[in-house]
């Protein structure tokens, strides 16, 4: 279930983003992707700090995931494993889409355009 909706995540809300941007006139499309940058980049930097698992922040990440094994508390423990794949899932599609944005911002700013657009 978790995956499915982590891939309707993607298709849906991220997936998107990138090619929405890709067919703004080009005078719109430097503050959009500052924006998307902006925020992708928040959205990133969540994704790591849920995969951590801080205590006592209410993420369920690696250091969480860990300390409930090493107590015992086993049911909790696999819980926090699959929060962490999941999250680490999300922030690796994150960071696709960005790489992907970026790459493309990058050729669109040293004026070469390519013919699929």
């Amino acid at each position: 279930m978790g995956l499915l909706i982590e891939l309707k995540e993607q298709a849906l809300y991220y997936c998107t983003i990138p090619y929405g941007l890709r067919r703004f006139s080009p005078s719109y499309l430097p503050s959009s992707l500052d924006i998307y940058f902006f925020f992708c980049g928040w959205h990133l930097l969540f994704s790591v700090y849920m995969i951590i698992g801080i205590p006592s922040t209410g993420s369920a990440g690696i250091i969480q995931s860990v300390s409930m094994l090493s107590r015992h508390h086993i049911f909790a423990g696999i819980l926090g494993i699959f929060a962490s794949i999941g999250w680490t899932l999300q922030g690796v599609g994150i960071l696709i889409y960005y790489r992907m944005v970026r790459r493309d911002f990058s050729v669109q700013e040293s004026g070469i355009w390519r013919e699929e657009r």
